[in-house]
């Protein structure tokens, strides 16, 4: 993959790999969703989350936010992340989106 950033699951946690040789990850942004689907697709929470502070080449392992872990037990729910540009830059705007898991 050709993302700067890649997420792992874990149990309670996610992973984030900053995939950037020489850069941090304080340029981005992220935003997560937690739907459900059965016949009908039911968005259960959403919002954003700060992308902790990993150094170039290194893994951080984060909690899920609140929101996610309430739902966890008792349903079966899918996570969505997107990592999008925090702020405009002279080739995209900050709505780019730059890694998904």
């Amino acid at each position: 993959m050709n993302e700067p950033v890649q997420f792992e699951v874990g149990d309670g946690q996610v992973a984030v790999e900053n995939c950037y040789n020489f850069s941090g990850l304080s340029h981005l942004a992220a935003k997560f969703k937690l739907e459900m689907f059965g016949e009908d697709a039911y968005s259960l929470a959403s919002g954003t989350s700060d992308l902790p502070s990993v150094e170039p080449g290194s893994t951080t392992w984060v909690a899920f936010p609140n929101s996610v872990i309430s739902f966890r037990r008792n349903k079966q729910v899918y996570l969505n992340f997107s990592v999008t540009l925090a702020y405009e830059t002279s080739w995209a705007t900050p709505d780019h989106e730059v890694a998904w898991f």
